[in-house]
């Protein structure tokens, strides 16, 4: 039974060489990670009803700017003739400025 017994014996002193030192590493890094996820947890029960409100006001400001969007169109042409009426009326509008 040494026989059997002496050869595991030495598998398992070598495993233990090696999964000590990284029990090292890994045992501040699962600390690391236990830390991160109690901050990281609660601050997502924050950050996921802030994006429920988020999401309604983005489409709002879309919807708003393309309301916008349909007012220039429809001012931008009723403004093309009023341009040229404007032009006789600007050295009235300085000569006015002048007398005050």
């Amino acid at each position: 039974a040494s026989q059997v017994l002496t050869p595991v014996s030495l598998v398992l002193q070598r495993l233990s060489q090696v999964l000590f030192p990284a029990s090292q590493v890994l045992t501040p890094a699962s600390l690391v990670l236990q830390r991160l996820s109690q901050v990281l947890i609660p601050a997502s029960q924050v950050l996921i009803p802030a994006s429920q409100i988020l999401i309604p006001l983005n489409r709002s400001l879309i919807l708003f700017k393309q309301l916008l969007i349909q007012f220039y169109q429809v001012l931008h042409p009723l403004n093309q003739p009023l341009h040229p009426l404007n032009q006789p009326l600007l050295p009235l509008n300085r000569f006015l400025i002048l007398l005050n």
